[in-house]
């Protein structure tokens, strides 16, 4: 509602042109009126807890006012002669945007009566209002953080009491806190997997069965990613009620770095191709959340039985399905069970007071405790999502004894069902205005999907949600246990979550109570709706026919998203007040395409994402969208519309082409510049793209992120990628907020680092190729104070052994190094904070003399190094890796593979066997970067710079 009151204060003080029966002075007592119903937000008690007492249906009164008024000004700013007919008047639509300028004057004086009807709306709810109770002081009261009361605080979210608005910009870490227990369940598990034992080399099926909230998927994907990483292919995937088996087939495909296959073919032509590709090799694959053997029995079919030590690991809570997994062989099914007290009050502890306390209870909290603790009958998810409620006031005695009393009494009798259920709940009960809203958001996405952090938040940002970029909100979540983790970087930050079954119950059924979110799924055939849908989304699956109910009014929905075939896609120009536009489409015919070209017409739009697997056509103008905060597209284009850099508001633009380049110059507000470039057109087209960047950059001073990805795979010859730096140097200063700069080694191969490099000081994430590492270039990188993740890729055979020393990269915590050869050395103090290590190189036999010791146990705060070696003399080169890690006393984690391809240097290629091979496995590399550091999720949800990106995470 921040918004919208700032809006209404500047329409009152400003010249604008209101259409007859709307005054100024009516305005102003429309947005004090509304500021008074916002104020006494923050008093509205507890929404379930005592049904005789509270205002739910009052919340949802104002909720409906708040944007019914944001509809209706939004309609006065764009009717008359504000900046919507200025820009219909320009635009070569021509006779389109006149018809829709006439008909806005055609609603004036609707416009007018709806104000009114606003008015008496307005009035209506104040004087409800007056008849509340508050909560009793003993109830637990929604937390509100600690943040300002002002009225005035910026960007406040549409959904929340202004006190609510300021939770910690600092991210949620998850390290450690949700992992206590798991090692004794883990050592058996590992015991059954029996991970490459040599009398064992079969294929093997382990079933991990539980009750939810027990913690299944936490050990399965902790071993995934201990041990993932000594096999061949790997893929994590979850599977959900009701899933879709084409996109779970495809994200075992992709992520098993599989050859390209038709991007949406038969389930059975998909578990093919994947035999295809796993015979003879070793892989590892979870399946997580398995609810029907018949699924099993189809997703099985796809794993080839051999010799490799291949092992799958499975979880579940229901029993026959357990026996499915293991061939009807009890000894081989884990059960999960819930933690001992011992367990469970590290767990609580842990949660509640972190380090300040070393895991143990302050004597005056001990009875308390104790309590609580047995009620949450060893559930990791109870335990977490219980201590959650401490936290606002840990150091409370009373707030303990409310938290305890109010634990529901199912928790006892039934803890693994019902009492998980209530206990979500009372969570969700106790969770403030704004939180809610951005948890029931969530409900737009299906069941068991991976969804991205930076994604929602934006998606929040167009809604009003939240602030501008706020992650607080999501770290929040996190730590109050409504949403899972799934994928987090080198330093334990989320990039990724996914939701428990239970808590997306829950959300549906408040979304529909509350008329937050209305779901259409293919399958269904009934379905309640209100009287005015707000979002929408549709789940239509790989039905070719699904269609949205006739008696849906699309015509209020502020977000939609759409998931399904091209042939189901609603007329999008028919939801005319969109905020967020999502669409996920997939074709089986490649020469089709998706017509977008009246686009224009939602003049409201701040975030639209577009991914598929066929052309995208955008209209040739786009300005229209004058409001539009984010643009992603992922898919084919058939143009770049010649006006894209008139989009004054853009922050986020994702593009598939480099084309009109010259034009971004103008998006002065671009925060963040993600362009895929063709790497099917001859070199001197990328010189002058580069060249282009580097004319442009200098004027987006609010840059925060460049990434440059390849539209294609690795070109066999990338020597011919080396470029001249030229174009790209006279960018210093003015690059002053860049946090994160991606140049991958298909786009572009410097000679050396341009100078300004040296002057980003707030640059964390760097991923560079560069022909050859000079003494210069080492002192640019190695003094860049915040940069904590680094990729270098070295062209060139090192002539020399590149030294590390310990000087610089004082902040690194990842280092990945690509280079044809392992010269390298770590001296005494280097780069004190590096946790993770990942090197690929090529040995031949020849030049094993020439390895120098890497020195690991210089690096003081490894805890993982993994390494990628090909060549001849490859095997030899691994056995003293692996000798120098052992005499490392810290004991670090070592994963080691031998891969059956070369590395290529300076113009020549040493030797590739299967010249797919290594295409498949470049593009690999890009892949399992971005699942250790960004981007991807573990079911391959966005698959970054492949042939799958367009369509990983659009069927559902």
């Amino acid at each position: 509602m921040g918004r919208l009151l700032r809006r209404l204060h500047s329409i009152e003080a400003s010249d604008h042109p209101l259409p007859e029966g709307i005054s100024a002075n009516g305005v102003r007592l429309l947005r004090e009126g509304l500021e008074g119903l916002y104020d006494h937000l923050k008093d509205v008690p507890d929404t379930d807890l005592d049904p005789g007492v509270t205002p739910k249906w009052w919340i949802k009164e104002v909720r409906e006012l708040a944007y019914d008024t944001e509809d209706l000004f939004d309609e006065v700013m764009q009717s008359g002669a504000g900046d919507g007919v200025a820009v219909g008047r320009s635009s070569p639509l021509g006779t389109t945007i006149i018809g829709i300028i006439s008909k806005r004057k055609q609603r004036l004086p609707q416009i007018a009566l709806d104000f009114s009807h606003l008015m008496a709306r307005l009035d209506d709810a104040r004087e409800r209002c007056k008849s509340f109770q508050l909560a009793p002081e003993t109830a637990i009261k929604p937390d509100h953080g600690q943040a300002s009361t002002s009225r005035h605080t910026p960007d406040l979210p549409l959904d929340l009491p202004v006190s609510a608005v300021s939770i910690s910009n600092a991210h949620v870490n998850t390290a450690g806190c949700s992992l206590v227990g798991v090692e004794q369940p883990m050592k058996k598990l590992v015991h059954l997997l029996a991970f490459g034992e040599d009398n064992q080399k079969q294929l093997k099926v382990i079933p991990i069965s539980g009750s939810a909230g027990v913690g299944k998927t936490t050990v399965a994907r902790t071993i995934y990613h201990q041990y993932g990483g000594e096999f061949q292919c790997r893929a994590f995937v979850r599977v959900s009620r009701n899933p879709d088996m084409r996109r779970l087939l495809t994200s075992i495909l992709s992520q098993t770095k599989a050859p390209w296959t038709h991007a949406f073919s038969h389930a059975q032509d998909l578990i093919d191709s994947i035999i295809e590709h796993l015979q003879g090799k070793s892989y590892f694959i979870v399946v997580d959340d398995l609810w029907a053997s018949s699924e099993w029995d189809i997703i099985s079919r796809a794993f080839p039985y051999g010799d490799r030590c291949s092992r799958i690991l499975t979880t579940t809570q229901v029993e026959d399905v357990a026996l499915a997994c293991s061939r009807y062989e009890s000894e081989y099914i884990f059960e999960m069970r819930p933690l001992n007290y011992g367990e469970s009050q590290k767990l609580f502890f842990n949660n509640v007071f972190g380090s300040e306390c070393e895991g143990a209870c302050p004597k005056e909290f001990e009875v308390v405790a104790d309590r609580i603790i047995r009620k949450c009958g060893g559930l990791p998810l109870s335990i977490v999502s219980i201590a959650s409620l401490l936290l606002p006031s840990k150091w409370n005695p009373a707030m303990w004894e409310k938290v305890e009393s109010s634990l529901p009494s199912t928790l006892r009798t039934d803890p693994t069902s019902q009492g998980m259920k209530d206990v979500i709940i009372l969570i969700y009960n106790k969770l403030p205005l704004h939180l809610k809203a951005c948890l029931l958001y969530l409900g737009m996405y299906p069941e068991g999907r991976t969804i991205m952090k930076d994604d929602l938040v934006k998606q929040w940002v167009a809604e009003s949600l939240v602030s501008d970029t706020d992650y607080g909100c999501f770290d929040e979540l996190v730590r109050r246990g409504m949403i899972q983790p799934v994928d987090t970087n080198y330093d334990g930050e989320v990039l990724s979550c996914t939701v428990n079954h239970m808590v997306m119950d829950l959300i549906r059924y408040k979304s529909i109570e509350e008329n937050f979110i209305i779901v259409v799924k293919y399958f269904e055939s009934t379905l309640l709706l209100p009287d005015k849908v707000r979002r929408l989304s549709l789940q239509f699956g790989g039905s070719k026919s699904a269609k949205i109910p006739e008696s849906i009014r699309v015509s209020q929905v502020r977000s939609l998203l759409f998931c399904g075939s091209s042939r189901c896609v609603p007329s999008i120009p028919d939801y005319g007040i969109l905020r967020v536009l999502i669409l996920h489409i997939w074709a089986d015919q490649d020469q089709m395409s998706f017509d977008l070209t009246r686009i224009n017409e939602l003049f409201r739009l701040r975030y639209l994402m577009v991914e598929c697997n066929i052309t995208i056509n955008l209209p040739d103008k786009i300005k229209g969208l004058q409001y539009l905060e984010t643009l992603q597209l992922d898919g084919r284009l058939s143009a770049v519309p010649s006006d894209i850099g008139h989009l004054e508001n853009l922050r986020h633009l994702c593009l598939p082409s480099e084309a009109n380049v010259r034009d971004l110059d103008r998006l002065t507000n671009l925060q963040d510049l993600h362009l895929t470039l063709s790497t099917a057109h001859p070199i001197e087209n990328l010189e002058v793209t580069m060249k282009c960047m580097g004319s442009i950059l200098h004027k987006l001073n609010n840059l925060k992120s460049i990434i440059l990805a390849s539209a294609g795979s690795f070109p066999i010859n990338t020597s011919s990628l080396s470029i001249s730096c030229d174009g790209l140097s006279n960018v210093s200063p003015v690059l002053a907020h860049l946090e994160r700069l991606e140049l991958l080694p298909q786009v572009c191969i410097f000679p050396s680092l341009p100078k300004w490099f040296k002057t980003l000081d707030k640059l964390c994430t760097l991923k560079i190729a560069i022909r050859e590492l000079s003494n210069s270039d080492m002192d640019i990188v190695k003094g860049l104070p915040a940069l904590s993740a680094l990729w270098l890729y070295i062209q060139t055979a090192p002539t020399e052994t590149i030294v590390f020393g310990k000087s610089g990269f004082s902040a690194l915590k990842y280092f990945k190094l690509r280079c044809s050869e392992p010269l390298l050395k770590f001296e005494a103090d280097a780069m004190p904070n590096l946790r993770k290590l990942k090197l690929v190189f090529s040995v031949q036999e020849v030049q094993q003399h020439r390895v120098v010791p890497i020195c690991i146990e210089h690096l003081a705060g490894l805890k993982e190094i993994s390494a990628k070696i090909g060549g001849a003399g490859a095997a030899g080169t691994e056995s003293a890796l692996r000798i120098s890690v052992s005499n490392d006393p810290k004991n670090p984690k070592i994963n080691c593979q031998l891969v059956n391809w070369n590395f290529y240097a300076e113009d020549r290629i040493i030797a590739i066997p299967d010249q797919a091979a290594i295409i498949i496995e470049e593009r690999g590399e890009i892949l399992e970067e971005n699942t250790e550091y960004e981007y991807k999720g573990e079911d391959g949800d966005r698959q970054a710079d492949s042939g799958y990106g367009f369509f990983l995470s659009l069927i559902y």
